[in-house]
C-alpha cells in the first residue's frame, strides 16, 4: 500500500479561471492596437486593392466569355464597376452583387485613390466577346505614401503590379 504524502493530496494542478482571463484581457488589448495598424499600412491596403480588381477582371472575362457579350470595367478615382455596352451594371456569374468598387465606401480602402487611369479615351477595360482585354493600360494607385502601378495587358488581362517613385 502507498501512502501519499500530505502536501501531494493537497496540491493544485492546472491554471485557474482568472489566469486565463487576465491572459485572454491582454491578447485582446494588444489585437485591439495591432490590427488597425495593420491595415493603415500602405503596403497591405495597396496589395489588397490590386488583388481584389485582378479578382474582378477575372470575373468580367469569365462573364463576358460565357455569355459572348463586350463588357467594360470603368475606371473613376473611388474605384471601378462593370458595365454592359449599354451601361447596364453587370454581376458575377452566379453572384447576385454587381462588380463593382468604391474606396470612400468600403472601409478597408477609404483614403485610396486611382490617380491616374490610362485605358483609353473613356477610362474603361473593354473585355471582348471571347473574355479577353482588347487593350491594354496603366492604373495607379495611392494609399497614403504608398503607390502602386497596375499594367493590364492585352489579351489576357494580366494584371503587373510595379512600384514607382512618388510624384
Amino acid at each position: 500500500m502507498r501512502s501519499r504524502s500530505p502536501s501531494l493530496r493537497f496540491s493544485r494542478r492546472g491554471v485557474s479561471l482568472l489566469t486565463i482571463l487576465i491572459s485572454l484581457a491582454l491578447v485582446a488589448a494588444m489585437a485591439m492596437v495591432a490590427i488597425p495598424a495593420y491595415f493603415e499600412s500602405p503596403d497591405v491596403t495597396l496589395d489588397a486593392l490590386v488583388h481584389l480588381l485582378d479578382r474582378d477582371v477575372r470575373a468580367l472575362q469569365n462573364r463576358a466569355a460565357f455569355a459572348r457579350a463586350p463588357a467594360l470595367l470603368r475606371f473613376t478615382s473611388d474605384g471601378w464597376h462593370a458595365v454592359n455596352l449599354d451601361g447596364q451594371p453587370l454581376c458575377a456569374m452566379g453572384d447576385e452583387q454587381p462588380i463593382q468598387r468604391s474606396f470612400s465606401r468600403d472601409g478597408v480602402f477609404e483614403g485610396a485613390t486611382l490617380e491616374r487611369v490610362e485605358l483609353g479615351s473613356d477610362a474603361a477595360l473593354t473585355i471582348d466577346e471571347r473574355g479577353l482585354a482588347a487593350e491594354g493600360g496603366k492604373l495607379f494607385a495611392r494609399f497614403g505614401d504608398g503607390w502602386r502601378q497596375i499594367e493590364i495587358e492585352a489579351g489576357a488581362g494580366h494584371l503587373v503590379v510595379t512600384q514607382p517613385a512618388p510624384r
